[in-house]
């Protein structure tokens, strides 16, 4: 942007949050995160709740910097499916 120019509303990126489990014993949360808007996506894993709770904080932090409020996205408490296992 040139000086003088003004910023176009930037618009909120959709957040989806998936649950999966991994392994056996014992078993292990995986967290799949999908960011996406007009202009593309982004994706994540994360192998606990509180680094995805700190990614989302960082991502309301970064877009607030540019007046784009992102609201609080719901991170399920329940498993979607459960993750093939590797053979070994």
């Amino acid at each position: 942007m040139t000086e003088g120019e003004v910023a176009t509303a930037a618009k909120a990126p959709d957040t989806k949050v998936r649950k999966l489990m991994a392994g056996d014993d014992p078993e292990i949360p995986i967290y799949h995160v999908e960011l996406s808007n007009d202009s593309g996506m982004w994706t994540e894993t994360w192998g606990s709740e509180e680094l995805l709770r700190a990614f989302l904080r960082g991502v309301q932090a970064g877009c607030s910097m540019f007046g784009v409020y992102v609201p609080a996205v719901e991170i399920p408490t329940q498993a979607e499916e459960r993750m093939p296992a590797t053979p070994s």
